[in-house]
């Protein structure tokens, strides 16, 4: 390797070897050409130099409020690529299929896979993305209903969100072991996946939109209805099969679920300034005794302590 005083008499050449290095590495690109710039809000990572060959590596990833024109037309990817819808509508065409895109749905596409995604400008997508590589891609985006080119569904975006948060902050961090991090996430979001997830074209496609039907009807009328019976009769449904469902797709039953929105609905009302016993009757219970049995039960503390209190209980 020539020195900086051997390098001074050769014409042109004033910097040795590793210099050379880094600038060519601080001259990478920030982000790859596949990132879209029809966004209004990004959080998005690269992990560049990855072993294609290992068993599982993360490319990149991210999250991305699209502008009112967004639109992806590609006739595949080099590596496989999950997307997930968080919020917001628009049209999928995935390998010739059209789907409406809504929160809770998956999808990926990959080599020979072609791909249109457009947003509604009415409601833009809100959506996460991987790409991913290595020899163990395949078996686990099958066993999560996600093999290029398939549709999947989720009844509760939340824990979905949560996993892929925890790849951004891993993905966009500095720490040396950021890129077996994420592989790591990746992989325990695709076993989540494999419990969670419907395939769209599946039968249990229609108990997922039965349960998200009776999800949101309970989170609408909480306080007009009392009993799990009364949450069947307002969902249209038989009271076994509603359990059925919260059993699939949830991890409380109806009634946990119409109750945790009460308790919650007490709280807020009582650090308003409501007394007990008028907000005792108003979610539904005709002895404020009972129900400061039940307050405590859900947030620990008496109601009577919550009035003086403007943090949530945990």
């Amino acid at each position: 390797m020539l020195g900086c005083d051997q390098a001074a008499g050769i014409p042109g050449l004033v910097l040795d070897l590793p210099i050379i290095v880094l600038v060519l590495f601080v001259m990478l690109p920030a982000e790859p050409p596949y990132f879209s710039n029809r966004v209004l809000h990004t959080r998005r990572f690269w992990i560049p130099h990855q072993d294609l060959d290992a068993r599982l590596g993360v490319l990149s990833g991210g999250y991305e409020h699209v502008a009112s024109d967004y639109r992806i037309d590609r006739d595949g990817f080099p590596q496989p690529l999950l997307e997930f819808i968080a919020g917001g509508a628009g049209t999928l065409v995935l390998d010739g299929v059209e789907h409406a895109l809504a929160p809770g749905m998956l999808f990926a596409y990959g080599p020979g896979v072609p791909v249109r995604i457009a947003s509604d400008p009415r409601s833009v997508l809100r959506k996460y993305f991987l790409t991913v590589t290595g020899h163990a891609v395949d078996g686990l985006l099958a066993a999560a209903h996600l093999a290029p080119g398939e549709v999947a569904l989720v009844a509760d975006p939340l824990p979905v969100t949560d996993i892929l948060e925890q790849a951004i902050r891993w993905g966009q961090g500095n720490a040396p072991g950021r890129a077996h991090a994420c592989a790591v996430i990746v992989e325990f979001l695709t076993l989540r996946l494999a419990h969670d997830a419907v395939p769209a074209s599946d039968t249990d496609s229609v108990a997922l939109s039965t349960f998200r039907r009776c999800r949101a009807a309970i989170e609408e009328r909480f306080l007009e209805v009392r009993t799990q019976a009364g949450v069947a009769a307002l969902c249209g449904v038989e009271p076994s099969y509603l359990c059925r469902l919260y059993r699939r797709f949830a991890v409380e039953s109806p009634y946990q679920h119409l109750r945790r929105l009460r308790m919650h609905h007490a709280l807020a009302r009582l650090q308003a300034g409501g007394s007990v016993q008028a907000v005792a009757s108003e979610v539904g219970f005709s002895d404020a005794a009972h129900f400061s049995r039940a307050f405590v039960q859900s947030f620990g503390l008496p109601p009577s302590r919550a009035r003086n209190r403007r943090e949530v209980p945990q």
